[in-house]
């Protein structure tokens, strides 16, 4: 049996975003990390523009315990370090999608599409609870949930009937979106060195459901880290009802 290049698929939320979320958590942020570590990754990719390379790797160096408020260097860079990796690696793609984009297509679902607002009302609700009394763990969990990114695909498909005055405006916002998810695929891709490749992607949850699809499509083999205590939680949910 041949080898295949490993893809440890983590999604994440945006630190920086939840600041009193992870306040006062360090001792939870580095059990994570540890967690994460165990599954050996032969090097760490994040949501860090990949033209900016050199100084992602300049700040990976000259950090020591002092992170950032930010999941790539909380995270990145703890399990990069505990693993001795030299650096990680920068893989995002800017691209041309815009908060404009974004207001005009939700902007577009209120006004006009009762049914997709009240599927994003529904996700919203029963989505990872972002709550200080939830431990991490169970957050990353909830964020990595099979169930709950196949919602959030077809959410995001449903988007292609979005359009107003002969403006395609879910079509136009998927182009953008799809065309930033092939740059980080093939960024991804480019640092991969051999069959025995394991990289631990970290990147925004909202990616996982397309990416997954590309890389194993290229025959990749795509792990989910919380798979085993996922199974775990619904068998128990099963036997309770």
């Amino acid at each position: 049996m041949s080898l295949k290049p490993e893809i440890i698929l983590v999604g994440t939320f945006h630190f920086e975003q939840q600041v009193e979320l992870i306040k006062e958590r360090e001792f939870e942020i580095e059990k994570l990390a540890g967690y994460l570590s165990e599954f050996k990754p032969s090097k760490i990719a994040v949501e860090w523009q990949q033209p900016l390379q050199k100084d992602l790797t300049k700040r990976f160096l000259e950090t020591e315990k002092s992170y950032g408020q930010n999941e790539i260097e909380q995270i990145g860079f703890r399990i990069a370090k505990k693993l001795k990796l030299k650096n990680v690696q920068a893989i995002d793609y800017e691209g041309n999608l815009t908060p404009e984009d974004m207001e005009k297509l939700y902007g577009a679902i209120s006004s006009r599409y009762p049914a997709i607002q009240k599927e994003l009302a529904d996700f919203s609700e029963k989505d990872a609870q972002m709550d200080e009394a939830v431990s991490l763990y169970a957050i990353f969990e909830s964020l990595n949930n099979p169930s709950q990114l196949s919602v959030l695909e077809r959410i995001y498909l449903s988007f292609i009937s979005v359009a107003e005055n002969e403006e395609y405006i879910g079509a136009e916002f998927l182009r953008k979106w799809n065309w930033r998810e092939l740059m980080i695929f093939k960024h991804v891709v480019d640092v991969i060195d051999s069959p025995k490749e394991r990289v631990l992607l970290l990147i925004g949850r909202d990616h996982l459901w397309s990416l997954k699809k590309l890389f194993e499509g290229r025959g990749y083999r795509v792990i989910n880290p919380f798979a085993a205590s996922l199974e775990v939680n619904e068998i128990n949910d099963h036997q309770t009802n």
